[in-house]
């Protein structure tokens, strides 16, 4: 959800429309096709957070596929690689953030599918928001993701007292 409502990834929503990119399909198979909508659709199935992350390298593999200077597609534009690369970047990022909550999580999925019981996941007491002006990651409190995530509406650095936009990102 994080990754979709950032305005620079915009061209990676949806599907890319045959109407507008007619030779999309010349430079990137349709079986190869990804987007952040049908990753958001997966997201349930995931065994591990490297799926998810394939899933997100797979769209810099297209978009370097189709926008390649020398040889790509006729609708191809130079900026459409460096955004996807930071797009995986950012999504990288989001995965370590979380990486102690997925390791358990993936341990406990592993677990089940041998048959074997799950191990108990400890609940994270850090919540995290992204600020709709610089993009920023901030710990915030569990109500206030509860405010802003899924619900549509902007959330921004200074909702924190005493914070803004020009604090560097929390590690």
């Amino acid at each position: 959800n994080r990754l979709i409502k950032v305005g620079q990834y915009s061209c990676f929503k949806e599907h890319v429309p045959n109407a507008t990119v007619p030779d999309y399909n010349k430079f990137v198979p349709q079986s190869n096709e990804m987007f952040l909508s049908r990753i958001k659709q997966k997201v349930p199935r995931y065994l591990s957070s490297y799926e998810f992350l394939a899933d997100v390298h797979q769209i810099v593999t297209n978009a370097a596929a189709y926008n390649d200077p020398i040889h790509g597609g006729t609708e191809r534009a130079d900026c459409i690689i460096s955004i996807a690369n930071t797009l995986l970047s950012d999504a990288c990022a989001a995965v370590d953030r979380i990486r102690g909550q997925l390791d358990a999580v993936e341990a406990a999925v592993q677990a089940e599918l041998r048959g074997e019981p799950a191990p108990v996941v400890a609940e994270s007491t850090e919540s995290w928001l992204e600020c709709e002006s610089c993009s920023k990651w901030r710990i915030v409190p569990p109500e206030m993701v509860a405010e802003y995530e899924g619900t549509g509406n902007a959330w921004y650095c200074h909702y924190l007292p005493g914070w803004s936009c020009d604090i560097p990102q929390q590690q």
